[in-house]
């Protein structure tokens, strides 16, 4: 979501820091199987008489391989006991050519035993989850090896495996049959596979005399890591060495300065996925004759086979010229072409002199687009640059002189979260000199890449407790995308499903074909008869209340987690898209991060809701840093909760409109923290023992469609329980305000109140994630007109303080916020009066 800063901290005397934008943004969740059960370590090709087979972890046993070629392994589980995870972890030393293995178990009642067929290279690993249908099974989990062509005969079938050998060279799984009650799967591990290359680059011309700098890059494209990685490199006919710069951790062997021969960088391990960068100088004879061609040759080679050995050598041809007085700078960009917002992108940007003479007053400048956030600017190879940033959106790299020979960059920035899908943003770099440049044509590099957001929901306010009871719960989804949803299984099971932990069991499935707006939410509650979800009478959409999308009436524990997957049967990581749990949660499944730690048990009126301190939910996959505990009387729930109140959102629900709903002050020709913008009222009043402060603004419907329903979010505030960060802090409540003729350079005014929106009722006032409304001129606010509103703070304590909402609007026709932007952040003021009585 994004939001707006409805207002400052100080009272008076210092301007506010006023409405920036900002975008808080967090990488995509990743979901980690850990391993709780056993670790099985296979080692050899295939298992040979008296080979050890190593069950490692909680069983801590170790078995023989049988006379046939096959060992079985097995853990024991006992009544009760939890199984957790399984995780099959192929060897790192040998070449393992053929192995497989069949898991299964001599109880017929295992649930959620997922095991499925892949291939494992040395390292990798395979996790299997273990579950029971009841604590009070007990039985054995059997691992048996069995080679190419082997039949296993179970209770439960038989299965046979068949393997082949593909031209590649690389054994796979062709298929296997289960018997009810068993999970078996073919798992093979291979040969370590490595795909490394190298690029050279340098100039293109060079006069006889001079210096010239290569640049060389190498890359572990994997799949896995390489092992005793060797770069060669000789000087050509006509040079001699000068300097070679390698990366932290590889070994070096050169000739001496001026001197000839070859050059070699090793390294013992070159982990797959990783480019380095080494630079080379080099100096031409002055002997050498005008036209001869200069051919230097980098190779890359490794321990492993390369499954791609055409890219292992790369070679730059270079002219001798004894022309003077001009260079050829070049700039090449490139990139990723495919990102999702949020993401942190790497550029590279080569900048190459050409020649054939020294270039001089050399600057390299790269201007962030909008769009991306500039996060780091370094120089990988090549003579050192002076680095700078103007500290809004430029790097520049400057030098006063640059030989002939190719220069890298590294640029990192970060896409924003508001960047709609499909946008197609190019970033270029330029180089300018002051030495004459014949061919200005290359001088801008550009890189393009489009932006696809991926399906992105998440948990967004949940509780497995109220004041109905333990199963007065709900579970809130929200739409964090630019674009409406369409629910999509990936299984064809029929669509997604909210499951809880405590019983992998789906509590709320949707449908496929359900839409989700953009930036909208989902609803799943518990419909239990009088003791079950208890907000049915909090405001959604026009007439219509915050009532479930979907329900359940199977109790979800309190100290329990819930996941979200895109299934409605297949609850594993591969499926996953969100989660939120409790600490005593065993399955990392149903929780992220060490989870929550203290469940509610008490009959209150709360729920946790994820933080929107920039106006986006905040997700670190850690749920305990992601969600806050709010309460419309936080001394009865305690464990860190602060004021503020449970909104639910469903369907129907408004959408967040901080776009395309913008704010202005309701007297320009004043300062946002001066009368009328901003009123100090001392006059104490229920819920502000220190008066109130009125905070105006004016709102205009940029929608291009009539506002129908419109209503503000609180998603930051000091209030009741807030934890402290300013000094002294205020402590503000949201109370109902009513309508207000307001005297302005723009004329007479009709300022609309707004009503704090009940239920749940909030004896103390409004708080964090409290919702207020505004009532709309008949027929809706039409697009391109305004309305002004005044929010009504109580001041119950004073100090510096925050207040920050979100727009949320309905409109006729339905539109979807299309460019959600950050909350407008305002930042501590170190010299800041405070709310106090005159």
């Amino acid at each position: 979501m994004a939001g707006m800063t409805v207002e400052e901290r100080s009272d008076a005397g210092t301007p506010p820091v006023g409405d920036q934008n900002t975008a808080r943004a967090f990488l995509d969740r990743a979901v980690l199987d850990s391993a709780v059960g056993g670790i099985i370590s296979l080692v050899g090709e295939g298992f040979q008489p008296g080979e050890q087979v190593i069950l490692s972890g909680a069983a801590n046993t170790v078995l023989i391989a049988n006379a046939n070629g096959g060992a079985a392994a097995f853990i024991n589980f006992s009544a009760g006991a939890g199984l957790g995870n399984l995780t099959l972890t192929g060897t790192t030393s040998g070449q393992v050519a053929r192995a497989s293995v069949l898991l299964h178990a001599d109880v017929t009642n295992l649930r959620g035993m997922i095991v499925a067929p892949a291939i494992v290279r040395p390292g990798g690993t395979v996790p299997v989850l273990l579950d029971r249908l009841t604590p009070s099974d007990s039985g054995n989990i059997f691992l048996d090896g069995v080679n190419q062509g082997s039949t296993m005969t179970s209770a439960q079938g038989t299965l046979t495996f068949n393997l082949t050998k593909p031209t590649s060279g690389f054994l796979h799984e062709v298929g296997y049959l289960g018997g009810s009650g068993d999970a078996e799967a073919t798992v093979l591990l291979l040969n370590s596979l490595v795909d490394l290359s190298v690029t050279k680059s340098g100039p293109a011309m060079v006069n006889p005399g001079l210096n010239m700098t290569y640049t060389i890059a190498v890359t572990n494209n994997g799949p896995d890591d390489a092992h005793n990685v060797t770069l060669t490199d000789a000087t050509p006919t006509g040079t001699t060495f000068q300097s070679f710069t390698a990366p932290a951790g590889w070994t070096n062997t050169t000739p001496g300065v001026g001197g000839t021969g070859t050059i070699t960088s090793t390294k013992a391990t070159f982990t797959a996925g990783s480019t380095v960068f080494f630079t080379l100088v080099l100096n031409v004879n002055n002997t050498v004759l005008n036209g001869t061609t200069i051919s230097n040759t980098a190779t890359i080679s490794a321990a492993e086979p390369d499954t791609n050995p055409s890219d292992n050598s790369s070679t730059q041809m270079t002219t001798v010229s004894t022309a003077t007085g001009s260079t050829d700078l070049a700039v090449t960009k490139t990139g990723p072409a495919t990102a999702n917002t949020d993401d942190t992108l790497t550029y590279t940007i080569a900048l190459t002199n050409n020649g054939p003479s020294n270039a001089s007053n050399v600057t390299l400048t790269d201007q962030v687009p909008p769009g991306m956030t500039p996060l780091v600017f370094t120089q990988v190879s090549g003579t050192a640059f002076g680095l700078s940033f103007n500290g809004l959106d430029t790097f520049t790299a400057q030098a006063a002189t640059v030989n002939p020979g190719t220069y890298t960059f590294q640029l990192i920035v970060q896409v924003k979260r508001n960047v709609l899908n499909g946008t197609v943003i190019t970033n270029g770099a330029s180089a300018s000199s002051s030495t004459p440049d014949p061919n200005m044509s290359n001088n801008v590099g550009t890189a393009s890449t489009t932006i696809t957001n991926p399906t992105h929901v998440v948990i967004s306010e949940f509780r497995f407790h109220g004041p109905a009871g333990a199963q007065d719960e709900f579970i809130e989804l929200y739409n964090d995308a630019n674009l409406p949803l369409t629910v999509q299984d990936t299984d064809g099971s029929g669509g997604w499903a909210i499951v809880a932990a405590i019983d992998a069991t789906a509590r709320c499935t949707i449908p496929n074909g359900t839409v989700i707006p953009a930036r909208g939410h989902y609803l799943c509650v518990n419909s239990t008869a009088s003791t079950g979800y208890s907000l049915n009478g909090y405001p959604a959409g026009t007439a219509i209340n915050a009532v479930g999308d979907a329900s359940y009436t199977t109790d979800i524990p309190d100290g329990d987690g819930v996941g979200l997957f895109t299934s409605e049967t297949s609850f594993v990581g591969g499926t996953l898209l969100d989660a939120v749990g409790f600490s005593s949660v065993t399955n990392p499944l149903f929780r992220e991060g060490p989870g929550l730690t203290l469940p509610i048990s008490t009959n209150s009126q709360f729920s946790f809701v994820r933080k929107l301190d920039s106006g986006f939910p905040q997700d670190t996959n850690n749920n305990a840093e992601d969600f806050v505990l709010v309460a419309t009387d936080p001394n009865a729930v305690g464990n860190g909760a602060q004021l503020g109140a449970p909104g639910p959102e469903n369907l129907f629900s408004p959408i967040q409109r901080n776009a395309t709903i913008k704010a202005s002050l309701i007297e320009p020709l004043q300062p946002s923290f001066a009368p009328p913008n901003r009123v100090r009222d001392m006059t104490p009043v229920t819920n502000g023992a220190q008066g109130t402060l009125t905070i105006r603004r004016r709102f205009k419907n940029a929608t291009g469609a009539t506002i129908t329903r419109l209503r503000f979010r609180v998603v930051n505030t000091t209030t009741l329980d807030t934890p402290v960060s300013l000094s002294p802090q205020a402590d503000v409540r949201l109370l109902t305000s009513g309508n207000a003729l307001v005297t302005t350079s723009l004329g007479t005014l009709n300022v609309q109140g707004t009503l704090l929106e009940q239920p749940p009722v909030q004896s103390l006032g409004g708080g964090l994630n409290s919702s207020a409304t505004v009532t709309l001129p008949g027929g809706g606010l039409a697009a391109g007109n305004t309305i002004d509103v005044q929010f009504l703070l109580g001041v119950q304590t004073g100090g510096s303080f925050r207040f920050f909402v979100n727009i949320e609007g309905l409109t006729s026709p339905p539109t979807n916020a299309s460019k959600p932007t950050g909350a407008k952040e305002l930042k501590p003021q170190p010299v800041a009066k405070t709310l106090a009585p005159n």
